[in-house]
């Protein structure tokens, strides 16, 4: 039995564990390692300057959910709301080896913004 408003008996769904700014992100063997995280403000000593940024996205799917595509966008804005870089992307898993139902895997992403 399933109730909506019931955290513990809602049905799982994809949902994002983690989204942060970073100055370096990469997945290796399944891991996500970032490096100067969780920053909001860009300072550089002269303008006009070069920004590098990696954002960092670790993304759960369930069981039921894997092999189902999903759609990202991530959209960076500035403080007034005007949109500076928008990454459009597609998400698709498989279930792993030897899955038990009713289990969900976490997918870490990492996209390089230039």
């Amino acid at each position: 039995m399933t109730d909506p408003a019931d955290p513990f008996l809602a049905p799982e769904r994809t949902t994002v564990d983690l989204l942060v700014a970073a100055d370096f992100a990469e997945v290796v063997n399944g891991k996500l390692y970032v490096m100067g995280a969780a920053w909001e403000t860009f300072r550089p000593p002269v303008y006009p300057a070069v920004m590098r940024l990696a954002i960092a996205l670790a993304v759960r799917v369930p069981y039921l959910d894997a092999g189902v595509p999903h759609r990202i966008t991530l959209t960076l804005m500035d403080a007034d709301g005007a949109e500076l870089v928008r990454v459009d992307g597609n998400l698709e898993t498989a279930r792993p080896p030897r899955s038990e139902e009713h289990t969900s895997e976490l997918q870490s992403l990492r996209h390089l913004v230039c």
